[in-house]
């Protein structure tokens, strides 16, 4: 009896060191980024939102940036809300992000989807199983990200964001320009500050919703650019150009 466990161990170890395949996700690094600290192999989160601005600041403040946004389109898809979200989360997957948020727009055309939005009675921060696999310290506070279950409704355009789990050597987590930024502005390329953290380089010297236009005179064209840019950063004085209210200003930092 032993022996034959012993032989039965040893041929499941011997297909699963050979099979390239094992896996259902493999995760795909964005080049550049830094990997994050979690298991290569864990599944990107689709997670939907009321409130696209909140939530995303919301993740934000757990250490995940936006790595791309876009606007996903199912209206060619005839089998359902299910796989809008499955193919949400095949496509983070690719990018290597952990979360893809999203967000229904204004209900469009005679096509019928289905829209997760009754909420399960359960905590929803951002899934409790997610939240107690990485140990998050803000777990427990309130979100309007949600769980929920299905109802018909003629949806056919999705708002999303993918997000990556970043360290951020300056402490700031920003997102892209929206295009009222831009209509604003007039800047076409920068990032806008949303999150610094406590204590970090940059706090109480970039602000919330400072514009950041260059960094050691690299121009920042979006996140992810300025996480390529924030991956070289050195111990020591960092320059920044922002826009702050109308107003060109330079700032600096230091990085020990």
């Amino acid at each position: 009896m032993e022996k034959t466990l012993l032989k039965f161990i040893c041929l499941i170890t011997l297909l699963v060191s050979t099979n390239p395949n094992i896996y259902a996700n493999v995760y795909i690094p964005i080049p550049s980024l830094k990997k994050p600290k979690i298991s290569p192999h864990i599944k990107a989160q689709a997670l939907k939102t009321d409130e696209f601005d909140v939530s995303t600041k919301q993740l934000l403040e757990k250490g995940y940036i936006p790595i791309k946004s876009q606007t996903f389109n199912g209206r060619d898809d005839f089998r359902g809300y299910e796989h809008v979200v499955a193919a949400l989360e095949k496509r983070a997957d690719q990018m290597g992000a952990q979360i893809v948020l999203f967000t229904n727009e204004k209900p469009t055309g005679s096509v019928d989807y289905y829209s997760f939005t009754t909420p399960f009675p359960q905590k929803s921060t951002i899934q409790s199983n997610f939240d107690n696999s990485n140990n998050n310290p803000y777990a427990s506070s309130n979100s309007s990200l949600i769980q929920t279950a299905p109802r018909y409704n003629a949806q056919k355009e999705y708002i999303v964001s993918y997000f990556y789990k970043f360290e951020s050597i300056t402490g700031i987590y920003p997102i892209d320009l929206s295009d009222l930024d831009k209509s604003k502005t007039g800047q076409l390329e920068g990032i806008k500050a949303k999150v610094i953290y406590k204590d970090s380089p940059a706090f109480g010297t970039i602000l919330e919703d400072d514009i950041i236009l260059k960094i050691n005179s690299n121009t920042i064209r979006d996140v992810s650019n300025f996480v390529d840019i924030s991956n070289y950063l050195n111990s020591g004085t960092v320059e920044f150009e922002i826009l702050r209210k109308g107003q060109k200003l330079n700032k600096e930092i230091s990085i020990k």
